[in-house]
């Protein structure tokens, strides 16, 4: 009776993997296969359930934007994104552990390409684009160029230091800031340092650019506008603290937030303080300039927002939350489970809109925002026409 059993279950399993009379291709989707010898095996039906939707239509609409598209890369469990980047026509997602990047289409969220970067030890950093062709990543002591178009790993070289962030890209150039204190522009099609500038400390602060013109801080708090291209430092300063907040660069000027309790914004030909702000804790959160506005994350505080040309406080906002976009006269802040919609000259509440706790709210083309679970789920909504 055993082995009756034994050779039923057998020819019941080979049904589902090879469909048997009908044809199929174990090729087609497994699901369809699999269901009906699986429920005479077990005796079981799974139920599949819809998941909720990141931002309901209806909310969606009331913000200004409609769906355009949907799309899940099924984030194992245990697992996350760490990164989630718009690089021209892509999407490149990371994630931690295992180091599986995921390249989508802006344009539908279809899947590109899907790949394993590096050993499975080696922490990934978000993705860059160099040309049209290829996609950098880096590990803390590695740079690996991809194909853009399928993945393929074109070449490695190893870095002159190690790091703890993503390069900010010059043509060819690719500016680290290393943890030995070194500012190094790595070559990408050569491999080696094309330049390198030694700091007082180790930078843990990702460099930020303008132009030709990249700004580093490091450790100790001193600062340095450097040539991009060449490595010529225009001028230097220092502030009264370690700075741990990635700074901002605009045509303005210099932004810089520091844990001595200040907001600095620099003159980007002089290094003068163009103004100041003062706050009542150490600032660890970068400032984020939009058009001609800065807004600035205040421990316990909320945001406050200035005039980035004159530092005259606009108004304040008393939850803590990341500005996405300023689209006419109104600002929609990121608050993680829901999306706020200000009047940006007065800061006065518009409304709120509830979404699924999301990992991240990347602005995309024609004013377009994705909005991404850590666990893979991604939606696009387009500004109404």
């Amino acid at each position: 009776m055993v082995r009756s059993n034994c050779v039923v279950l057998s020819f019941l399993l080979c049904l589902a993997l090879t469909g048997c009379a009908s044809g199929q291709s174990i090729l087609e989707p497994v699901g369809k296969v699999l269901a009906a010898p699986f429920e005479l095996i077990f005796g079981k039906k799974e139920v599949a359930t819809k998941p909720p939707a990141l931002i309901e239509p209806s909310d969606a609409y009331r913000l200004g934007f409609s769906p355009r598209w949907a799309t899940d890369i099924a984030v194992p469990d245990g697992h996350r994104l760490t990164s989630v980047t718009i690089l021209d026509d892509i999407i490149v997602c990371v994630e931690r552990p295992g180091n599986m990047v995921t390249a989508l289409e802006v344009r539908d969220g279809s899947l590109r390409w899907q790949k394993v970067v590096g050993s499975p030890l080696d922490v990934l950093f978000e993705p860059v684009r160099h040309g049209p062709d290829e996609v950098l990543i880096n590990s803390e002591t590695e740079l690996i160029t991809l194909a853009a178009d399928k993945g393929l790993i074109m070449r490695r070289s190893n870095l002159e230091s190690a790091v703890k962030d993503r390069p900010v890209m010059l043509e060819d150039l690719a500016i680290f800031g290393g943890l030995n204190g070194n500012l190094f522009a790595h070559h990408v099609t050569a491999g080696y340092s094309f330049w390198q500038y030694k700091m007082t400390s180790g930078i843990t602060v990702r460099p930020v650019l303008a132009g030709i013109q990249v700004f580093v801080t490091d450790s100790r708090g001193v600062y340095a506008l450097v040539q991009a291209n060449t490595g010529e430092v225009l001028w230097k300063g220092r502030t009264y603290a370690t700075n741990t907040a990635t700074p901002s660069i605009t045509n303005i000027g210099v932004f810089l937030a520091s844990e001595d309790q200040t907001l600095y914004a620099l003159n980007r030909l002089t290094s003068d303080d163009m103004w100041k702000h003062r706050a009542d804790a150490p600032l660890t959160a970068g400032p984020i300039v939009i058009e001609n506005m800065l807004f600035q994350e205040e421990p316990n505080a909320g945001m406050v927002a200035l005039d980035a040309l004159s530092g005259e406080v606009l108004w304040r906002y008393d939850l803590a939350a990341r500005p996405i976009s300023i689209v006419g006269n109104k600002l929609l802040l990121d608050e993680k489970y829901r999306i706020t919609v200000l009047d940006a000259p007065s800061g006065k509440l518009i409304g709120h809109a509830p979404v699924q706790p999301l990992k991240a709210i990347v602005n995309g083309p024609g004013g377009s925002l994705i909005l991404v679970t850590e666990q893979g789920r991604l939606l696009r909504i387009d500004p109404k026409v």
